[in-house]
This record gives C-alpha cells, structure tokens and sequence, in this order.
C-alpha cells in the first residue's frame, strides 16, 4: 500500500488545558477534586432522560447543549434535559466544556439511521454520544437527506440464487424455491439485480429476472444501491463536520469526545470532515492540535470493539484491533484534503482520555454492553510506512506536552506483524437462513378490541414449527413476554393477552422464530419483526330507556246490545175467507 502525500510524523501533541493546569495547582486539584462529581450527574442524567431515543432524533442529555436549526419554528425546544428534536432539523449541535462551579458539562444523545438500513427492523439504529465541548455540523441539508428504505414484498417464480453482490461471478450463498416472498429494499444500477433481506443484519442479491412480473415491476421505485460512482446516500447527521474543544480537558473524567457505535453486525458509512469512514463497532473521535508553531488541528479516531475503516489517497485503511488509531491532519478549513498526512502521536495522555469517554458512554446505558465492550485499550497507531506501531509511552497521567518535555523512557517502536495462517481445509457454508417475514399484521398496525387477531408468515425451508413470540417494545416498561407455538404459517393471536395503550408510541414487536427438531433455526434476536399496537375499542355510552308517552285509559265502544232500544215485536192483522182476521207478530202468530 502506497500513500503518495500522506507522511510519517512522529509529533508532541499540546493539550492546551493540560498546560494550564499545571500552572495553577492550587485551581487544578479544586477542579480534579469535583469533576468526578458533576461528570456522574451528568452521566446520570443521560440515562433517565434519553432512554429510549427515537431513530433520527436527538436528545438534550445534560447541561448545556447549544442547537441551531435550519429553520425557525415555535414547535423546536431544545433548552433543557429530555429536549428532543428529530435530526432532520437539526443543523449545528454543540456540548459545553467542563465547568465545576456552573456544574455543566454538556451531553448530548443522537440516533440516527442511515437509509441503507430497512425502515422496518427494530433497534437497526446508530447511537452518537456528545460529551464536553464537542460540536457536530450538519452536513446533510433537509431537501437532501434520504430516508430509509421500506422494503418491498415480492415473490419468486422460479428458484432464485442468491449472491454477495450483483453478479453471477460473485460468492452463491445459496437458492430460494419458487413462491417464495421476499423483501427487496434494493436495486443494481442497471436495474437487473434486486437487493433482498435474508437475515435482520444481512442482504443478498437475486435476479430480478427470477421474480413474478407484477412482482419485479412493484419494485421500480427502489433506490440504486449498487453500482459504479454513485452518489452516497445520506441521512440527516450522517455527514458533519467535527470539532472539540483547543482548550483540553480539564480532569480525566471529562473527555472533549464523540463515540458512536453501530448495530451488531451491521456496517454504517459516516462522513467525518469529508474523510469517508466505514464502521460496524464502536468507535470514539477527538481532535489535538499539533505541538509546533503550526497548531494544526489533527483528526483522531480509535476502536473500542468491532471495525473500522477510512479512505486515504483512493485506498481503504483497515482497523480491527481494540486500540487501533488513525490520527490525521486537517486543512484551515478543518477538514481532510489531498495534503492530509497521517501521524503518529504519544499514546499515553490519548489512552487515558479516551478509556474516559468509553467508560462514560458505558455509563448512561445507551450502548450495547452485551458485545464485549471493556474499554481496555493499548493504542497502535496506522502509519503508511510501518503499518500498524505502538504509541510512545509517557510515565504518570497526564504530563503537559511540547518541545520542553520529551518522553521519558519511550516504548520501542514494534511493528505488529499479522500471524501466519495455515490453509484449512475448505469448509462448506450452509444457505443463509431464510428467515420468516410476517405479512400480515403489517408493521405498525393497531389492532382494536379482544378476541383474536390473525397473524401470518412466510414458510422457511426445514421448518418443522414455528414459534410466534410478543415482545414489549422500548417504552412499554409494564409489558409481558409471550410465545406461542404454532405449525403451520399462521396463528391466531389472542389480543386479550395484550394489555391496551395507555399512551402515543406504546406498543409490541411481533416476531416468528422457525423451529426444526433441534429447536430454533436461528438467533431469535436475528428475527425480522413488525411494530403493532393493541388498541381498546373507544367505550360507547349505553343508549337511554325509551321514553314512554303517556296514554290515556282506553274508551271502549258500546256495543249493539248496549245501544240498541229494548225489543219491541212488530205485530200485523191478516184476514182471509177461511180463517177469518188474526195477528202475526214476527216469529209466532197469535189469531183471535
């Protein structure tokens, strides 16, 4: 690897704080004596209040936090602890150095998800933690920021081979059946190839050829995320421009530092000063100035854990190693140009500020502690010449630098040489698991009422079950865990065993593990799942009894008996020759 205009330097760092310490004893043990006190407050404060942070949103941690937005509107507060703002209207941030009598030092909590992670995974966030005088400017403009991806649903209609990358020339990791559905979030950039989740953290390339017609046409309005020269594609923060603080650090405790950490698994591009930067870990940033008449401003970066990668003259710099650092120059304008030389720096004054700042973000809870993170860190700087080489060691903590203070008893340089490695015999990859994805309740969904609530999947080959799990998402503190075991791809999920929303936001994970006769196919935390919310019907007021009129007492008719006059028989006389005169009266007859 060859770095035409990037040099070695071996150079002494002033920490202009260190420098003013010194000066005044008596100043520095007040400050020492107190700065481990306001640092815990404010540690203390970032977990109660920036729990459970939204994607894209920042978070006003501990005094003071200073904020300018693109616009001016009413509805953006940021003034004071548990503030938030989404990131797509922030466009300069900054934290307050250490400041004992004031009892500041500012804090701040930024998640942001780039949009090359699908909208619908649960937790696939970055987390940025500020601390001490630290500014970040937004280089990402509102109208330019791209937003994650919502994947697409489509299915196979023949078997489709899966690949790394978008050519048939590239690792086979496997086939999918025809019928199968997929979630595309992707396309090459001639459109050919359609970019797919296989697992939560990883991504696979089909032939868009392979899918059902009305199935390749839906996925026209994805964006290109593969191909020659293309612009990148960043969210709000994920390009900025960087800074801490001339002063220094005014105790070990309070590091003038920014460290961010990736999901598991996942590797995030950032743009830091214009210097490209690749991480899948956690990483921490801070700026020295350099210790001649210059007062260049140096750019430093270091891994806690995972990876880390970062563009130099056209070449990628590789670090894997807790402890590696990179340290390089920025121009007047602080950012990283053509004339950008990388340096090698005393270690020892570095080490303990920046264990500070991981101790600390360990601190507020807002990182994943669960990935072996120990903050234990020798630091072996990349240089182009040597590779990757130990910093020289001062004695004590904290000495002040410069052309008057040389290193004491400094550490021989030793390259580190990478090991030896023995060829093995080839081992054979199985398919990536083909995760089930729920398509129906579809994510974010409220469900209203009891009873039950359908919930189906796609199948995974060599499932012999399936697992349906319920899981309470961030804020829902009083939620309980739920499985329910299911055997075919769908289940009838009983929404009476799933307490109502109390409040906005307030909600479950759904998620289906695949089952065979060893039990989970997979990691559970691996699982893709939808966001859902059960909802109580709005209550309904029963309606008011009838009211009755009120009626009068019925008159009844007479009738023909009653109102007919007493009876009278008619009478009449009939004579004839033979009987004489007689009367008949109606019914008899009476002669005389």
């Amino acid at each position: 690897m060859t770095h035409q205009k990037t040099t070695l330097l071996i150079l002494s760092l002033i920490l202009v704080g260190l420098t003013r310490t010194a000066a005044d004893p008596a100043q520095a043990q007040g400050v020492g004596a107190n700065c481990p006190a306001v640092v815990a407050s404010a540690l203390q404060s970032v977990e109660g209040v920036c729990t459970g942070l939204g994607r894209n949103e920042s978070c006003y941690g501990f005094n003071r936090v200073d904020a300018l937005f693109w616009e001016s509107r009413e509805d953006l507060v940021f003034s004071a602890p548990s503030d938030r703002v989404p990131l797509i209207e922030l466009r300069q941030i900054a934290t307050a150095p250490l400041d004992v009598e004031r009892n500041e030092w500012g804090v701040a909590a930024l998640q942001l998800q780039s949009p090359d992670l699908p909208a619908t995974l649960p937790g696939q966030a970055v987390m940025f933690l500020l601390m001490g005088d630290v500014s970040l400017e937004n280089q990402v403009a509102p109208e330019e920021a791209a937003l994650p991806v919502t994947p697409i649903e489509a299915t196979t209609g023949s078997e489709a081979d899966l690949f790394t990358t978008p050519t048939r020339e590239a690792n086979r990791m496997g086939a999918l059946p025809a019928g199968t559905r997929v979630q595309a979030i992707g396309l090459s950039q001639d459109g050919l190839w359609a970019e797919i989740l296989v697992q939560q953290s990883s991504r696979s390339w089909i032939e868009r050829s392979t899918l059902l017609a009305e199935s390749a046409r839906a996925l026209n309005n994805l964006p290109v995320t593969f191909g020659d020269n293309l612009p990148p594609r960043y969210g709000p923060m994920q390009a900025f421009y960087f800074s801490s603080g001339l002063a220094g650090p005014a105790c070990n405790e309070a590091p003038d530092a920014l460290v961010v950490q990736s999901p598991s698994g996942i590797e995030v591009a950032l743009e830091i000063n214009e210097l490209q930067v690749e991480i899948g870990s956690t990483v921490a940033f801070t700026t020295v100035t350099q210790g001649d008449d210059s007062n260049v401003r140096v750019l430093i970066g270091i891994v806690f854990e995972g990876h880390m990668r970062i563009l130099i003259n056209g070449e990628w710099v590789e670090l894997t190693q807790p402890g590696q650092t990179f340290a390089i120059t920025l121009n007047e304008d602080g950012l990283v140009d053509e004339d950008s030389e990388l340096l090698r720096l005393f270690a020892n004054p570095l080490t303990e500020l920046l264990q500070s700042a991981c101790q600390n973000a360990l601190g507020t809870s807002l990182l994943e502690e669960s990935r072996g993170l120990t903050c234990t860190v020798e630091i072996a700087f990349f240089t182009p010449e040597e590779g990757f080489v130990s910093g020289l060691g001062f004695p004590g903590s904290l000495p002040s630098l410069g052309e008057n203070n040389p290193p004491v008893n400094p550490q021989p340089i030793v390259p580190i040489v990478p090991p030896i490695i023995v060829p093995q015999n080839p081992v054979i990859v199985p398919p990536p698991l083909q995760w089930p994805q729920i398509t129906r309740p579809a994510s974010g969904a409220t469900l209203v009422g009891g009873g039950s609530h359908l919930v189906e999947w796609t199948s995974t080959p060599g499932a012999t079950g399936y697992q349906v799990e319920v899981l309470p998402d961030g804020t829902n503190q009083t939620g309980t865990f739920l499985s329910f075991g299911a055997s075919g791809t769908s289940f009838n999920l009983p929404l009476d065993s799933l307490p109502s929303r109390p409040a906005p936001g307030w909600g479950y994970f759904l998620r289906v593990i695949p089952l065979d006769a060893n039990g989970p196919m997979g990691a559970p935390d691996q699982a893709p799942a939808v966001w859902i919310v059960r909802q109580d019907p709005p209550p309904t007021n029963p309606p008011p009894p009838p009211t009755q009129e009120p009626t009068e007492e019925p008159v009844q008719e007479p009738t023909e008996e009653s109102t007919e006059e007493p009876y009278e028989p008619y009478c009449y006389q009939v004579c004839d020759e033979i009987d004489g005169c007689y009367i008949v009266c109606e019914g008899y007859e009476q002669a005389y």
